[in-house]
């Protein structure tokens, strides 16, 4: 395929509106037990403190095992292996279940158990709505030669079944070809899973105390394709290596069924910014932007730069946030402070070279936050820290307030903030449930341990929507088709005026891999209670798979209220 090669120029900031008043929207804790943590995991039993299964440092929203309506989803979750890297126990959480009155924010139940460390790996759901998680972490090498040793992460390719909760790992022939930890895994518009970047990183560590490190080799991986939509049982396809590489978790979207964009963070390379372009499938574009340290380059917009900040597609455009304020090679990047700046990418059409734009600054500067949709179409900004370095991660350099956007205002406002005694930064997860609520959980201090005294926790955020009671879907589709006209939805209200789509989150490292934003177009009918919604234009648009279905209605005061509880739906292709 042919080599296209994409540069953009910035232009003019859009003005800066912030809005510093604290409004709308309620925290409740999870658990109200004594030890602060999620729940007794395991019915029965508080995991002590040093036992971290129950760290939601990767979480899924499962699909519901049915489709009735009122039926809800759970949020799978993991942390790290508390067996020296020799497997790990993931969890789902069901916060609907009140069925248990010792339970009061739902129940807990194990899956079947990974036998490898899990920790990350890249994560999204197949079009099915299985969970495929792709890659590892590190783990002893036998290939190292006394008084060294390797230590490396793995090619490991895993499929949950929802229904069963189950893990099917896949054999040798199955796995990646390339192994490595951090990478991303994207839902091609058909189904197709592509694993992209990510590091092999061979840590050599002798029996020197003196000298643990010394030498570390850096590698970085290039993406691979699965043919199988279904259970990944194929082999993975690797064009060339040499062409192209990513870095850590690369955020990727698609905007054909055979080309993606890929929109940070870019890779840092003596001091400079270089672009990369690709002559396979699938074809990556590029974003640049003219500006840098010593007369390099800087991917994608502004002066600001996409390491450790987070991102969310809606409506297909990408909406940018955070990071640390300016990689240079001669300044460690850890003691590189938060950038507060905001930008924008619509990537709806290749047709033109692709144009970041700056919107309104943060109220906080934030590195490793996260960033949610929620359905009334504003951005909800999560937690954070001022440094990407465990030195750094003192309580006065977390940032626990939260803020909204509202991109048809270009306005970030305050919110109601969370726990502040908890850190919501690094390793940190947020999702948006079916209620239009939204969790908050994970996060280590110093990268790699909890604060004690400081088990597994987590908080829901309630947003203010606005004014009114919130509409219902009485009946909806359980399939929607790419373009199709006509699908009927129910509702208790006649001024419902919206539809969207959101599809169910996929969060690690402050990025949502499964995460989208689609409007609907809705027409009335002769029932005010009854209203047909278009399917998206596009598989591109909405790869197919599994979403949330919001409809809302105008409070009268500009606000959208969003239904009380979201229809799951599947976006399939158009029947031959």
């Amino acid at each position: 395929m042919k080599t296209t090669r994409l540069s953009a120029a910035i232009i003019a900031c859009a003005s800066i509106h912030s809005a510093h008043a604290q409004s709308g929207g309620t925290w409740t804790p999870l658990i109200t037990q004594s030890n602060g943590g999620w729940a007794n995991l395991t019915g029965t039993e508080v995991y002590p403190d040093e036992v971290r299964p129950a760290r939601a440092i990767h979480m899924v929203h499962l699909r519901p095992t049915n489709v009735a309506m009122g039926s809800t989803g759970r949020l799978l979750f993991w942390g790290r292996s508390v067996d020296n890297g020799q497997g790990v126990t993931p969890y789902v959480w069901n916060p609907f279940d009140l069925s248990n009155p010792n339970r009061p924010f739902g129940t807990f139940t194990q899956t079947t158990p990974l036998g490898y460390e899990a920790f990350c790996c890249g994560q999204a759901l197949m079009a099915d709505g299985k969970v495929l998680i792709a890659g590892s972490n590190f783990r002893p090498d036998p290939i190292g030669v006394p008084p060294h040793h390797y230590v490396v992460p793995g090619p490991e390719v895993s499929v949950l079944n929802p229904d069963t909760l189950v893990w099917s790992q896949m054999p040798p022939a199955f796995e990646l070809q390339r192994s490595r930890y951090y990478p991303a895994v994207t839902r091609m518009p058909a189904g197709k899973m592509v694993v992209n970047g990510g590091q092999a990183k061979l840590y050599v560590l002798p029996n020197d105390p003196e000298n643990p490190h010394p030498k570390d080799e850096f590698v970085v991986e290039p993406f691979e394709v699965n043919p199988d939509t279904v259970n990944a049982l194929a082999a993975w396809q690797m064009p060339v290596a040499e062409l192209y590489d990513f870095l850590n978790y690369p955020f990727v979207f698609p905007v054909s069924p055979s080309e993606m964009i890929f929109v940070g963070p870019s890779r840092h390379n003596g001091g400079l910014y270089v672009d990369l372009w690709l002559e396979n499938y699938p074809t990556f574009y590029f974003s640049t932007a003219v500006g840098g340290d010593e007369g390099g380059r800087i991917l994608f917009g502004g002066s600001s730069e996409t390491w450790h900040g987070s991102v969310v597609l809606m409506n297909s455009v990408v909406y940018k946030s955070g990071g640390l304020s300016r990689i240079h090679k001669t300044i460690k990047y850890g003691n590189l402070p938060a950038t507060n700046e905001a930008e924008y990418l619509p990537i709806g059409s290749m047709s033109t070279d692709p144009l970041w734009t700056f919107a309104a600054s943060m109220n906080y500067a934030r590195i490793d936050h996260n960033l949610v949709a929620l359905p009334n179409g504003k951005i909800l900004a999560l937690g954070g820290s001022l440094y990407h370095d465990f030195e750094r991660e003192e309580p006065v350099n977390w940032v626990n307030q939260a803020e909204i956007y509202d991109p048809g205002t270009n306005v970030w406002t305050n919110v109601t903030d969370p726990d502040a005694n908890t850190f919501r930064g690094y390793h940190s997860t947020a999702i948006l449930l079916p209620d239009g609520r939204v969790v908050l959980s994970g996060g280590d201090v110093g990268f790699d341990e909890e604060l004690p005294g400081q088990p597994p926790s987590a908080q829901i955020f309630t947003p203010n929507y606005g004014a009114g009671t919130r509409p219902q879907i009485t009946a909806g589709p359980d399939e929607i088709q790419i373009g199709s006209v006509g699908n009927s939805i129910s509702v208790n209200d006649s001024s419902v005026s919206k539809a969207v789509l959101i599809g169910l989150g996929a969060v690690t490292h402050s990025y949502d891999m499964n995460q989208r934003y689609v409007e609907l177009d809705l027409t009335g009918t002769g029932n005010p209670l009854v209203k047909h919604v278009k399917g998206p234009n596009s598989s591109t648009q909405a790869p197919v798979g599994w979403y949330m279905l919001f409809v809302l209605k105008p409070d009268g005061q500009g606000n959208m209220l969003p239904c009380q509880l979201a229809k799951y739906v599947k976006v399939v292709l158009p029947s031959r």
